[in-house]
Parts: structure tokens; C-alpha cells; sequence
């Protein structure tokens, strides 16, 4: 790690000399390798290009030399930051001391890469999406405070970049924190409406603007090399059920789940006689290999050939303007995973969602007026997402004529991010 780190540091000069322009500092965003953080990374980079032409960008993440290596961006340097909590990390230091006194003390390494790297900012962008709330932990909503407090103790602007904000009222003591801090940014976009009202009924506004989310604006790239797909695509259901679904225990063990998985795709072939096609969006996580959906989907796709079914599933290789390709050729796609339903759905493509969190239901929300397709993972059986996609099939004309006219609304609205970045972090003449 430090040699990695070093080198990161080295080529960070490099570029600052070369370019003798201050870049922006994006932090909590995750690893490529999760196929909608680099549609998010991807997509922000070149709006905040739009407006500050060929600035230099500094991307903090936990696998910063895999990331160095896949960039396609030039002037794109990865330095590592750690921001998913663990047990013995120094954030659960941080954790623990909260719990135990209710004092907040930043112990964080990602809170020490701001106060490293930030002066040497022009402004932070925290794209942490849906870390705002407690739906991924205590630990992690502490996290995204610390990010933000040390970048404005460095004075420099700190953005919220196209968030959704969940409920914190389990914990009324870091809520308080939290929306003190919100008032304090230089700036919120919000993805969706919901967060929006949620700020304002907690006396955050001013500051606060509502968009898109920036994936909505991810290029759609036909695959360099042919698919394993015998059927066509425009017959097929597209599935992506998460690795990270498995891990909770909610559905039983981590075998429970690949059985109820393949289960459900079985179903589903069955009754509507449609081929499967299945989706991985989380790719090559190595830090916890249960979150990783090419392994949970091989297995799912091994139970199957148990049963003397065989079911396709995309390569792991594929980059997220590809799968976006592929999701807008489908019949219909059922996804676990937010960014992979953002792509099904920015290709025109009726989608189902399975969601653990606010920020699925806030954008069907946001896009369709109701919440008619999507489903909570706890409640995940064979017959119920049967059912969900009965439904979404018998109001494919009507699903795919709504999306026509709302994915160009919100892909206006992804791109007034921008504008109202340049309203807040000065450009250089």
C-alpha cells in the first residue's frame, strides 16, 4: 500500500506540473470494479469538464491501482482511500467512541486523505450517492460527515454530489449532527425529490438543488467482442440479484440464497417462456468475495445446470457502457443493483427493482409518479417477483412510452449539475 500510494503521489505531481491547474478532489465514490461507480465516476468527470476544461482530477478509492490501470480518461489520477468501515478500522475506532459517548472524533484514513489532499483542491466533491442515511450502517453515514468536515476545515468548497439523503431518525443525536453539517456545505444535488423534501423539512434548502443522477448520461457502446447468447436479446429478461443480498442473513444463508436465485429464475422461464440472461454489475471485489456478483451468479448459473438448465451470463470484462448496451436491447430487466437499473432504464428498457434502501423506490418514485415496479429483497420469493414481472410485461408499451419522454427530462436535469457547479467553485479564466 505505501509503494502504491507513493507512485499514485509521483504521478499526481507529474500531472499537476504539467497542466499548473488545481484539480478537483472526488472522494467516496467506490471502485470501478462496481460497474455503477464508474458509470457515476465517468459521467461526472466530463460534466465537471464541460465547465472547467481539461482540469486535472484526483479519485480517492480503496483500489486505486486497478482503477489507475482501467482509466479511459486523461489527466485522471487514483490515490488510495478507504472509505467502507470495518471492524477494526480506525473509523470503528471512530464508531465505537460515538457509540459509547456520543462524541464524533475523525480517527478515519479517508478523513486524513482529505486533510492530505484537499488544500491542494480547488473543491471536493463527495460522490457518495447513497451513503447520506443509515441504510448501509452508522459507521458509514459518520464516514461521509468526517469526508465533509475536513474538507471545509481546509476552507475549500465541498459538494454533495448527486445524493440521495435517507431517514436517519434511528439515530436523533447524529441526525442533528448530520443536518447541521448539510447546512455548512457549499452545496447539495439531489437525485430525486424525495430527498429533496426530506432536507427541507429539516430546515435544509438554501443550499440544496435538485438533478439527476449523472449515470443517466452514460454513452451506450456495443460489446468489441461477440456475447455468449444463443437467443435473441430483444426476447430475453435480463437478471442481476446481488452478491451483497446473500450476505445479510435476511434470506437465509449465503446457499439459501443462490437456491432462492435460481429458483426464481427457473420460475420465470418457466411461466413466461421467455430466456434469461443473467447480469453482474459488482465484478472483482476482493475485499469481501460474497459482495461480488460474477461469483454469486456463476453459482446461481451452476444450480441451474444441476436442474439441465443452461443460462447465459454477461462476462465480468464488460465495462459499464457496454452493459448499458446490453440492458437496452432487452425485453424487460429485473436489477438488484441502483446503477444497473439506471442503465436499463436510460436505455428505454421496462425495469423492475430490487431494492434494500431509499434510493431505488425514491427514483421509481421520481421517474413514474408510484412504485408499482419494485420490490424489497426481504420479501424476494420465486411467485412475488413472478408476479412483479407479469405485471411490468403486460404494461411494456406504456412503461417504455414513459421512459421516452422522462429519460431526456432527467438527463437535462444530470446535466445542470454542472451548471450549478460552476455557480459555487470559480473557473479559472
Amino acid at each position: 500500500m505505501c509503494r502504491q500510494y507513493h507512485f499514485a503521489r509521483e504521478v499526481w505531481i507529474i500531472e499537476m506540473n504539467t497542466h499548473n491547474s488545481a484539480p478537483f478532489l472526488f472522494v467516496g465514490n467506490g471502485p470501478y470494479c462496481n460497474r455503477g461507480c464508474e458509470a457515476i465516476s465517468k459521467c461526472t468527470i466530463k460534466l465537471v469538464r464541460e465547465h472547467y476544461t481539461d482540469v486535472p482530477i484526483i479519485n480517492g478509492n480503496q483500489m486505486s491501482d486497478y482503477d489507475q490501470v482501467d482509466e479511459t480518461e486523461p489527466n485522471v489520477t487514483h490515490l488510495p482511500c478507504r472509505c467502507m468501515p470495518g471492524k477494526f478500522s480506525r473509523l470503528g475506532v471512530s464508531n465505537w467512541l460515538y457509540e459509547h459517548t456520543r462524541i464524533l472524533v475523525d480517527f478515519s484514513s479517508a478523513g486524513k486523505f482529505v486533510r492530505t489532499w484537499a488544500p491542494r483542491s480547488r473543491a471536493v466533491l463527495s460522490m457518495g450517492g447513497d451513503l447520506y442515511g443509515l441504510s448501509m450502517g452508522r459507521a458509514c453515514l459518520i464516514q461521509y460527515l468526517f469526508l465533509g468536515e475536513a474538507a471545509l476545515a481546509c476552507r475549500k468548497p465541498f459538494i454533495i454530489w448527486c445524493a440521495t439523503i435517507g431517514r436517519m431518525e434511528e439515530e436523533p443525536y447524529l441526525k442533528k449532527r448530520v443536518m447541521n453539517h448539510f447546512k455548512r456545505c457549499s452545496l447539495i444535488l439531489v437525485r430525486e425529490s424525495e430527498s429533496l423534501n426530506y432536507l427541507a423539512k429539516n430546515g435544509v434548502h438554501d443550499n440544496v438543488r435538485l438533478v439527476a443522477d449523472p449515470a443517466f448520461l452514460l454513452e451506450p457502446v456495443p460489446p468489441s467482442v461477440s456475447l455468449p447468447i444463443r437467443e435473441p436479446l430483444s426476447e430475453t429478461i435480463g437478471i442481476n440479484i446481488a452478491g451483497a443480498y446473500a450476505m445479510t442473513g435476511k434470506l437465509g444463508t449465503y446457499r439459501d440464497t443462490v437456491k432462492l436465485a435460481a429458483d426464481c429464475v427457473q420460475m420465470i422461464m418457466a411461466e413466461t417462456g421467455r430466456p434469461v440472461l443473467l447480469v453482474p454489475h459488482v465484478v472483482a471485489t476482493h475485499v469481501s468475495a460474497g459482495d461480488n456478483d460474477t461469483i454469486f451468479l456463476c453459482l446461481v448459473r451452476e444450480a441451474l445446470l444441476a436442474r439441465g438448465i443452461d443460462v447465459p451470463m454477461l462476462p465480468s470484462w464488460m465495462r459499464s457502457w457496454e452493459i448499458k448496451w446490453v440492458l437496452g436491447q432487452l425485453k424487460a430487466y429485473i436489477g438488484s443493483r441502483f446503477h444497473s437499473t439506471i442503465s436499463s432504464m436510460g436505455a428505454g428498457t421496462p425495469t423492475l427493482s430490487i431494492v434494500f434502501s431509499e434510493k431505488g423506490p425514491a427514483l421509481n418514485e421520481f421517474i413514474f409518479g408510484h412504485r408499482q415496479y419494485v420490490l424489497d429483497y426481504a420479501s424476494l420469493t420465486p411467485e412475488r417477483l413472478l408476479e412483479k414481472v407479469d405485471f411490468l410485461l403486460s404494461e411494456e408499451a406504456e412503461v417504455r412510452q414513459i421512459l421516452g419522454k422522462r429519460i431526456p427530462e432527467m438527463q437535462q436535469l444530470a446535466r445542470s449539475a454542472g451548471d450549478y457547479l460552476a455557480e459555487v467553485v470559480p473557473i479559472e479564466k
